[in-house]
């Protein structure tokens, strides 16, 4: 890795989208690879509106969890996000 002083990486995080895991779906990350590539200051333009746009509308609804129980067992956070990306309770042996 090397510093550049530009932003090149952008976060999809996988747990905040339902099923990312099963249906493997990669339309989002298409999306901005069009948008940068044809789209003059994209980064610049895209930065500069999230704040802006955060602050004009209601945040994104998260994925539906479990409520949380008032003694948490070991694990129980780990199994509510695979269930979010559409995996097993458990990992196969």
């Amino acid at each position: 890795m090397a510093y550049s002083g530009a932003l090149t990486v952008c976060k999809f995080p996988s747990a905040m989208r339902k099923n990312s895991y099963r249906e493997r779906r990669d339309d989002e990350q298409r999306r901005y690879v069009d948008r940068i590539s044809r789209e003059r200051a994209f980064v610049e333009r895209d930065l500069l509106a999230d704040p802006w746009l955060r602050l004009r509308r209601a945040p994104p609804s998260l994925p539906e969890l479990d409520p949380v129980p008032k003694v948490v067992p070991p694990g129980w956070h780990v199994t509510q996000w695979r269930r979010v990306r559409g995996l097993p309770d458990e990992p196969a042996a």
